[in-house]
């Protein structure tokens, strides 16, 4: 249970309150709030308004926490999926680009056929990325909410919500895809900063 509660305060960087946490992570509503007092007191987290925010402690938990999961799971099928799943995140870049703008100048969203193409798109790249999703739960069974976010954002979007593409404040189709690409990384063991220097 810490370990689903601290990456959820994580991945939302100080925004998660207490609803947040109990619905990213699936869990019981007590379970998840007693475990959200007691990594407070253990000064992992810090609670200001109702909103959490992870602590260095807390991220040194959340890394031991990763390593203890991580010698359970079936690594070979693991790097499958990220390989792949890293693939389509240049993929899912290079659509976002195109949404917010066209040519060089900021899209105003005006052409409905040209938000439709790109929104195809996304369609497109969601046959292959909500399969690599449910293999991902099928390694890491706490990863299960993700399909399901993935495919509700997709729904949201193409019933007329342009929200549900990249805005950071509604589960979007980018920050739920951001947030299991982050998962993947913990999970892998790797490290975000290393890769991109090493991809470019």
């Amino acid at each position: 249970m810490d370990l689903a509660v601290l990456q959820a305060v994580r991945l939302k960087g100080g925004l998660a309150d207490a609803s947040t946490v109990i619905w990213l992570t699936g869990g019981d509503e007590t379970a998840v709030r007693r475990a959200l007092a007691a990594l407070v007191t253990a000064g992992h987290v810090q609670e200001c308004r109702g909103r959490y925010r992870i602590m260095p402690g807390g991220r040194d938990a959340l890394r031991a926490a990763l390593a203890v999961e991580r010698a359970g799971l079936d690594m070979a099928a693991l790097d499958l999926v990220w390989e792949e799943f890293s693939a389509h995140d240049h993929a899912l870049k290079a659509i976002l680009r195109d949404w917010q703008l066209r040519g060089e100048e900021p899209n105003d969203h005006s052409d409905t056929a040209y938000d439709a193409a790109v929104i195809a798109r996304v369609e497109a790249l969601h046959g292959d990325v909500g399969r690599l999703a449910l293999r991902a739960a099928g390694v890491i069974p706490r990863l299960g909410r993700y399909p399901g976010r993935l495919e509700v954002a997709l729904v949201r979007l193409r019933g007329g919500d342009r929200r549900f593409l990249t805005h950071p404040m509604v589960d979007s189709y980018h920050t739920v895809f951001h947030e299991l690409h982050e998962e993947l990384y913990g999970a892998t063991g790797r490290d975000r900063v290393s890769e991109e220097a090493t991809t470019g």
